[in-house]
């Protein structure tokens, strides 16, 4: 089983649990073994994984995660998982750009406040110090994205919403194109 609160289902069916990325990877070579390269645009990051061939046939899997998008553009952008539902309530659903970031930012409160709980309760991963700063950030870029926002026309914050999407796409393509600095070493928990 992988995902978010998985664990405790894992222990409770008495099956195994394993992280997302180990799960794509697996996924991967067992269907696609030919891939080069996987990325998985998230709602808070992006996770990539490299296939290298190595001389005696198996492939090395260097992950990469890369975290892009808080407080202040969270809060101008509606961003949060919003790169497909901020577009698609614009262009699909042809809501007002000013609805739209409130919408998208309201539902990502109940969103992230159900993950939060899941990571605290079943894997333990919260870091409650970490968690108390990056807040601290978010308020205040919170407050100046949304003043920013409330004086700007719709056309621009659209504007903005696609910079910022064509950013997030050259830093990914760079993190692809530039080797790691250790392709052996896993940062993070």
């Amino acid at each position: 089983m992988t995902g978010s609160g998985a664990i405790s289902l894992a222990q409770a069916a008495g099956a195994r649990f394993v992280s997302e990325v180990a799960a794509v990877a697996l996924a991967v070579e067992k269907r696609q073994p030919r891939t080069g390269t996987v990325i998985e645009l998230g709602g808070q990051d992006a996770k990539m994984i490299f296939f290298e061939p190595r001389p005696d046939g198996s492939r090395r899997k260097t992950p990469t995660m890369n975290e892009v998008c808080a407080g202040g553009t969270g809060a101008l952008l509606g961003i949060g998982g919003g790169f497909i539902m901020v577009p698609a309530m614009i262009y699909l659903l042809g809501m007002p750009t000013r609805v739209v970031v409130g919408t998208s930012t309201f539902q990502i409160i109940f969103v992230t406040a159900f993950t939060t709980f899941l990571h605290a309760v079943t894997n333990g991963t919260v870091d409650i110090l970490l968690a108390l700063m990056l807040i601290a950030g978010g308020v205040v870029g919170a407050q100046l994205g949304a003043s920013l926002g409330t004086g700007l026309k719709p056309e621009r914050l659209r504007i903005l919403l696609a910079l910022l999407v064509l950013a997030v796409c050259l830093q990914l393509l760079f993190t692809l194109l530039l080797p790691p600095a250790d392709p052996f070493t896993v940062t993070g928990p």
